[in-house]
């Protein structure tokens, strides 16, 4: 298990555990856990910002979403799927960018294109996303 997997699993059954005890402390149960969402919230947005890195595989999209989407939904470009369809483009750019050769294939399979195409859709999809990327610094 990857070390941040297991990280992750102890601090969520810690919080889970310390919940549960305060909350079995308390008169209004309700007013406790809104003060524990609020508290939870502040103590970790600033965490998620600067530690959390989302990865292509991260995404909340299967393949078939993309057969469908050339099936059943008239995508016919890369674009169609990533930025259009899946919205991915706009959650992730990078996670997106990452995830697009994949998606390229798996279109190219149900639209009967070729390598040379899926290349010319990951090019084209790359200029795009770039506009989508948060640089740093």
């Amino acid at each position: 298990m990857p070390r941040e997997a297991f990280l992750l699993a102890f601090t969520a059954a810690w919080i889970h555990g310390s919940s549960n005890v305060f909350l079995g402390r308390r008169r209004d149960p309700e007013a406790a856990m809104a003060m524990m969402l609020a508290a939870g919230v502040v103590a970790f947005a600033p965490v998620a910002v600067f530690a959390w890195h989302v990865r292509a595989s991260a995404l909340p999209y299967i393949a078939a979403e993309v057969v469908w989407a050339a099936r059943h939904e008239a995508a016919r470009m890369l674009e169609d799927v990533l930025a259009r369809r899946t919205r991915a483009l706009f959650l992730d750019a990078r996670a997106s960018l990452e995830a697009a050769p994949r998606v390229a294939a798996l279109l190219a399979g149900e639209l009967g294109r070729d390598e040379a195409w899926q290349a010319d859709q990951v090019a084209r999809f790359k200029t795009l996303s770039e506009r989508y990327l948060v640089k740093n610094g």
